[in-house]
């Protein structure tokens, strides 16, 4: 199960609505070669509520870009082409056309659960998670999609989140009957006065450990990147503590690829 391959297959550039226009695929590339960072994908957001970047988003030209630049660096570094589609559940013929274009993966995330549920009043932070943890079981169950995204986000929020543990475990089993990988998301490591030496990724260590003991065999480890200084964020920290119960790996044409 254990690698020497560091990947980062959660990465957001300047084609991402909350991104910089500074932030170019080139310069997120640059870094990671400098990072030794073997393997990154681009997972730009594709939302369809309030924020809505799927209607005009520059697929053609982001394609464009990133032949450019497989064809530049390719012999240094591995690039693939994904994305990263919120709440995909809710918005099956987006997700059908995402598939249409043979992107490398999808990211399936939850992002704003209250959309979807009609709230429009402030809920207190239990509500919020509880109603996101909901959300995160409807989208596993409705599938489609190969990669679970920061599937506790209010953790990176809420310093005294707690997991419904029996709940996470159920929908963890449920990504391994639909072959969905969840990933390790190193994110909420870097927020500020976080102590990195005992803050939890997202999901956490221990998670993993119970997806591996459910019949799962691979996860990912992702920066959630939004700046090229960030690409490969705490990889060796968080793999370190799930390397031998778990395995990593990619996805290639929507084909899951061991790391080895």
């Amino acid at each position: 199960m254990k690698t020497n391959v560091k990947c980062d297959l959660h990465v957001h550039t300047n084609f991402s609505y909350d991104n910089a226009p500074t932030n170019t695929m080139e310069k997120n590339v640059v870094s990671a070669i400098e990072k030794g960072v073997g393997v990154v994908c681009f997972t730009d957001h594709i939302e369809c509520c309030h924020v809505n970047t799927f209607r005009e988003f520059p697929f053609a030209e982001r394609k464009r870009e990133f032949d450019r630049l497989v064809a530049k660096y390719g012999s240094q570094i591995k690039l693939l082409l994904g994305f990263e589609m919120g709440s995909p559940h809710h918005h099956p013929k987006q997700l059908a056309f995402l598939r249409s274009l043979e992107p490398d993966m999808i990211i399936g995330s939850v992002h704003f659960p209250c959309d979807y549920n009609n709230l429009n009043h402030r809920l207190s932070d239990v509500e919020y998670e509880r109603l996101y943890d909901q959300e995160v079981r409807k989208m596993v169950e409705c599938g489609g999609f190969d990669v679970l995204g920061h599937a506790d986000m209010p953790k990176k929020y809420h310093p005294n989140y707690q997991h419904d543990v029996e709940f996470f475990t159920e929908t963890l089993r449920i990504c391994v009957e639909q072959g969905i990988v969840p990933e390790l998301n190193t994110s909420s490591l870097r927020q500020p006065n976080v102590n990195p030496l005992t803050a939890e990724s997202m999901i956490s260590a221990k998670m993993a450990h119970v997806y591996a003991s459910l019949g799962g065999k691979y996860v990912t480890i992702s920066s959630d990147s939004h700046a090229s200084e960030t690409i490969g964020s705490y990889f060796e920290e968080t793999y370190e503590k799930i390397k031998d119960v778990v395995g990593l790996c990619y996805f290639e044409k929507g084909k899951l690829v061991e790391l080895k």
